[in-house]
């Protein structure tokens, strides 16, 4: 008992020693003036850590730890590769009728490439990070602005009703988008809809406003009118065969969340519950798209087969393809040195292309040199693999350079205004396709880029205060950066 007694009394100091500088740090950070630098640093460092023991007995991840270029660009590799090792050799379901031929070489070139990757993202963000923090030396690093004005949210509806709206006037109207889907044509949709920049363009901007409508609806509880029109656009911006717009809007809204909800952890069940709600939010358009071809050469009629069946080739498909590039470059029968004019082309923005049918058209064997066996309906097939091919190592150097690029304006703007984090959000999905296809040079990504551009250029476009102290805390600033 004495023993105890002495232990229950040296616990009890040490508790007090541990609590008592803290508790008279607090109460000298409370006195500062509001205004000073010093003082909104050192009450932000206090609040992370009053909350920091909450934080690590809660079970899951954080939500804004996992947003980052580096997890977005190895997890699609990870499953892909997770994909590629399943067993079975069906050709229809796999995307290849036989297995690359592999060597060490190969395998050692691919983790060399990715690990390259790896470490000019996570460079490229750091160095963004710091002049982000150069620029606003005096802005604690939590107290980041995330939401977006309300004008800005009106005028990215209005955006993408226009764009919406005048696509689908120009493939027959509702009626004939309903017939489309009856005779599973949704791929004629696209075809029709031009590929240069135009008024259909402007249906792009859907992602990008149904993910601050349902942020909003999160934050506030209570849905407005520009709601249900923002996911209606976004379901239409979706049928017209532009599938990636609910990814697109997905990985956006993610990054929306991680601001306006830094306490979220992620689970098991959050994944996979994400995870099935994004495959049955695909499966219509996949199906409609899809079912003749699966149902003629596989005998699959069932919708969420057909999409199953879909989703595993769309993911071990640039598995297959990297592989047997690299092992034919380690073999000497793929790949160039390449020129500057090679790297050019490499990055070139599609709406600069002079061959417009390029991306659509079916995949040619002798790209690869007949070191690839894939069907010739997948075009998507891997960053890697395809600039290895088409423009060698060159094509690689400025794929390279513009991931960095992107990495160290992901830094600089993710702490930015809510123009800044939209912006950030865009560039997530950029580094989640970097497994399959290069979307830097894409028209509907610099489209986007652009407009948040122009949007931040607008006048009065600033982060509303929240007024009600009960609610989500907020910070007035511009959009700017």
């Amino acid at each position: 008992s004495v023993a105890f007694d002495v232990g229950y009394v040296a616990g009890g100091t040490l508790r007090q020693l541990h609590v008592r500088p803290r508790r008279r740090l607090t109460e000298g950070c409370k006195a500062l003036p509001g205004r000073t630098s010093s003082g909104k640093v050192l009450r932000a460092s206090l609040a992370r850590s009053e909350h920091s023991d909450h934080r690590e007995r809660q079970p899951g991840v954080g939500l804004p730890s996992v947003m980052s270029p580096a997890v977005f660009l190895l997890v699609p590799v990870a499953l892909s590769y997770a994909a590629w090792l399943l067993p079975g050799h069906n050709t229809v379901a796999r995307g290849f009728p036989s297995r690359a031929a592999v060597n060490v070489g190969g395998v050692m070139l691919v983790v060399i490439w990715y690990a390259t990757c790896l470490g000019v993202v996570l460079v490229g963000r750091r160095i963004g990070r710091i002049a982000a923090q150069r620029r606003h030396p005096d802005k604690p690093p939590e107290d980041v602005p995330f939401a977006v004005a309300d004008r800005v949210y009106y005028l990215l509806t209005v955006i993408a009703a226009i764009g919406v709206l005048y696509s689908l006037e120009h493939t027959g109207g509702l009626s004939g988008l309903v017939r489309v889907f009856q005779q599973h044509q949704a791929n004629s949709i696209r075809a029709s809809l031009a590929t240069s920049f135009g008024i259909q363009t402007l249906r792009y901007a859907s992602p990008i406003a149904a993910a601050v409508a349902v942020d909003r609806l999160l934050q506030r509880r209570r849905a407005d009118w520009f709601f249900p029109i923002n996911i209606g656009l976004l379901g239409l911006s979706a049928a017209f065969g532009t599938r990636l717009s609910i990814v697109l809007f997905a990985i956006v809204l993610l990054f929306l969340l991680s601001k306006s909800r830094p306490d979220w952890r992620i689970r098991l069940r959050t994944v996979v519950g994400f995870g099935i709600a994004m495959f049955v939010a695909i499966t219509p358009v996949a199906y409609s798209r899809n079912a003749d071809y699966y149902r003629a050469e596989a005998g699959v009629t069932n919708p969420f087969a057909v999409s199953a069946d879909q989703v595993v080739a769309y993911l071990d498909t640039p598995s297959q393809v990297s592989l047997g590039v690299a092992s034919g470059m380690v073999d000497g029968r793929v790949g160039k040195l390449g020129s500057p004019s090679d790297a050019v082309s490499a990055v070139r923005p599609t709406f600069l292309q002079t061959n417009k049918t390029g991306a659509n058209a079916p995949t040619d064997p002798g790209t690869y040199n007949y070191t690839v066996d894939v069907l010739p309906n997948y075009t998507t097939n891997s960053v890697f693999g395809d600039t290895a091919a088409r423009y060698g190592f060159a094509g690689l150097l400025a794929v390279l350079i513009a991931y960095f690029l992107a990495a160290m304006l992901f830094g600089r703007l993710e702490r930015g205004g809510g123009l800044g984090v939209l912006a950030s959000g865009v560039i997530l999905y950029v580094f989640s396709e970097a497994w399959r296809l290069f979307v830097l040079n894409q028209g509907f990504v610099i489209f986007i880029l652009l407009l948040l551009l122009a949007l931040a250029a607008v006048p009065e476009v600033r982060v509303a205060r929240d007024r009600r102290p009960d609610r989500t805390r907020r910070w007035v600033g511009s959009a700017r950066a």
